[in-house]
């Protein structure tokens, strides 16, 4: 499993769930995100998990003007996540 540095201020399980939700990295822009989270300085993490937050923000205003391209979008980063969930054997 991936883990982020014991100093961190963000849970490794909120980072991963940010992660998931994330609908504009690909699988394997993720992968690396995962690859990288041990060595990621508290800034780092902090100004990728700002990013997140603030794409899920957006997204949740595009949703209401293309719900159904958002749709699709969220369908096929969910089908991409099992495959990076086995591979780096993450629990959902």
């Amino acid at each position: 499993m991936c883990h982020l540095h014991a100093e961190s201020e963000i849970s490794t399980e909120k980072f991963i769930q940010l992660l998931k939700g994330c609908l504009s990295l690909d699988t394997e822009e993720k992968k690396r995100v995962l690859e990288a989270m041990p060595g990621l300085h508290d800034f780092q993490i902090q100004e990728l998990v700002k990013v997140f937050e603030q794409e899920r923000h957006k997204f949740t205003e595009l949703y209401s003007e293309s719900p159904a391209d958002i749709h699709r979008l969220m369908v096929l980063r969910a089908e991409e996540w099992n495959e990076i969930r086995q591979g780096f054997s993450l629990s959902d």
